[in-house]
């Protein structure tokens, strides 16, 4: 049932009737939850995750990063991931590495991170871009697999750092 209602200012407006709206946004709270939870649950996969801004700040990990790097999510969050960057990498990789982010939206590859032990390992790594409704919002998830079995079979023999574009 739609009735023609003054807002809080006296400002005559139509709409559904307060019992709708409040069902409508029950309803909508509900939607809401619901997919939070999945997102979350998605998040708190077995893969280690990072969420970064548009201007590459760490805004979340989860705890399969925190596990397999020992960087906990208070070392990391606010700081850019190239902290755990190995000393020996060219910076025209990760230059390349983030274009190709912004261009085509992802990218996926290997990559050598530093743990917070100082320990250097290879990763196999993918970067998506996720757009928001206006061109300025942005985030970045990167995501490793934890398990060696989920990188690709046939793999380029190539001294580090090696890619795959």
């Amino acid at each position: 049932m739609y009735v023609a209602n003054e807002g809080a200012h006296g400002r005559k407006r139509a709409g559904r009737s307060h019992k709708a709206n409040d069902a409508f946004r029950r309803a909508e709270r509900r939607r809401i939850d619901r997919e939070l939870r999945i997102a979350a649950t998605a998040f708190e996969a077995q893969e280690g995750m990072m969420i970064t801004d548009r201007n590459r700040v760490i805004l979340r990990v989860n705890r399969a990063f925190t596990e397999s790097t020992g960087y906990s999510a208070e070392d990391v969050i606010g700081k850019e991931p190239q902290f755990f960057r190995p000393n020996g990498h060219d910076p025209v990789f990760y230059d390349d590495m983030w274009r190709q982010v912004e261009k085509q939206g992802y990218w996926r590859g290997e990559v050598f991170a530093r743990r917070e032990s100082g320990d250097v390992y290879p990763i196999w790594f993918t970067l998506t871009a996720v757009r928001g409704k206006t061109a300025k919002s942005r985030i970045t998830l990167g995501r490793k697999p934890t398990s060696p079995a989920k990188r690709p079979r046939k793999r380029k023999s190539v001294t580090w750092p090696s890619t795959t574009r």
